[in-house]
């Protein structure tokens, strides 16, 4: 027993020994697009853009986990051609991120995590003007849920992170049927982004 108690007394000292919590204001360049279930359907990628927070708690110098709340940006141009639902889209998401992240060497951590996303609005663009979708034709989740995964760079208390992200359930989903009103088949979308971010750690417990 009190080797046990020895033990973690122990462990306690070393978490609150090199615990600490941050808090880390970003911005980002989101290129997103969607993917579909169906060849005949395809997007291009876009420049949209992310600012928020983070959170960190740091249980040692190379373990530490998270949540970021931020406002982020979405969208794609359609390329389905003759398909072709709209020209473009275009979504605003707030969003909470849970992550964790390893740091192998003191320079670079890797990161993976998720999104939990609420659609804010969202906008079409046809015949080169955007427009909110009319009521009884909106298509979208208001949630989007997404894995997450990528690097950060740092330099000091400032980082640079490149991270992927990807819809595990579908963001929209459009049903077609024939001439008596019978669904013969449906169209399902996802998220896809590539976001590269800079942000600064502001810690409030030094080591």
């Amino acid at each position: 027993m009190k080797k046990l108690a020895f033990f973690l007394t122990l462990s306690l000292f070393s978490i609150r020994s090199f615990s600490q919590l941050s808090f880390s204001p970003l911005v980002a360049a989101n290129f997103s697009k969607a993917s579909t279930n169906k060849s005949e359907f395809s997007t291009s990628r876009v420049l949209r853009y992310t600012v928020g927070i983070q959170s960190s708690y740091h249980i040692n110098d190379e373990i530490s986990a998270g949540l970021g709340l931020q406002f982020s940006t979405k969208g794609y141009e359609d390329n389905a051609g003759a398909y072709r639902l709209a020209e473009a889209a275009k979504f605003q998401y707030f969003e909470a991120n849970p992550f964790f992240e390893y740091r192998p060497i003191k320079f670079l951590g890797v990161v993976v995590g998720g999104n939990v996303a609420y659609l804010n609005s969202l906008e079409y663009k046809y015949i080169g003007e955007w427009q909110k979708p009319v009521k009884g034709h909106l298509y979208s989740e208001n949630w989007d849920v997404q894995i997450a995964g990528g690097l950060k760079y740092y330099w000091g208390d400032a980082f640079v992170s490149l991270l992927f992200s990807q819809s595990i359930l579908p963001f929209e989903k459009i049903f077609f049927t024939d001439a008596n009103g019978i669904t013969t088949s449906s169209l399902k979308e996802y998220h896809q982004s590539i976001s590269l971010g800079v942000g600064y750690n502001l810690h409030l417990k030094k080591k």
